[in-house]
């Protein structure tokens, strides 16, 4: 039986979400200081596009993945629960050497897993136990993952 692994960490943040609220692109100003819709939207998708260019969803280290959820954050384009979620701390055994015992997909010789399937199995895996509101969070994660595929402008699989 698997353990959920972002479970518990889930729920400590949903339950501190006071400390979130207000901290979405819509409330942060961007990078010049402006704080208009036009100005946000702009910085928004510039921010889409350059995290896109460094980085590919479908193969990344667990520190790639949460070094793109910190600048995908300091730019006010995701919240600090989903830059959260989407930085783990990985697991290591007694020589310091990361292992996958926490993850439902395999990593490659690098380290590196496609985020997109491995947050897309942990949904249904908290879908299937009945942990919708921990689901709903990794569901989140998801969109930032399928915003970052489409604007690096990759095939995607849309499965319904």
């Amino acid at each position: 039986m698997r353990v959920n692994p972002y479970g518990q960490y889930a729920l400590e943040l949903s339950s501190h979400s006071d400390l979130f609220q207000g901290q979405t692109a819509r409330s942060r100003k961007n990078e010049n200081g402006s704080g208009s819709a036009g100005a946000a939207k702009t910085a928004r998708e510039s921010i889409w596009h350059k995290v896109a260019a460094l980085y590919d969803v479908s193969s990344l280290t667990e520190d790639e993945l949460a070094d793109m959820a910190r600048e995908l954050w300091s730019d006010g384009a995701i919240t600090y629960q989903d830059y959260a979620m989407m930085s783990p701390k990985a697991d290591s055994d007694d020589t310091g050497k990361k292992t996958d015992g926490r993850y439902l997909t395999q990593a490659d010789e690098r380290g590196a897993r496609d985020w997109l399937n491995e947050y897309e199995q942990l949904s249904q895996f908290l879908l299937d136990k009945g942990e919708t509101p921990t689901a709903q969070l990794v569901q989140r994660v998801l969109s930032v993952l399928t915003q970052v595929k489409l604007a690096r402008g990759g095939p995607l699989d849309l499965r319904v």
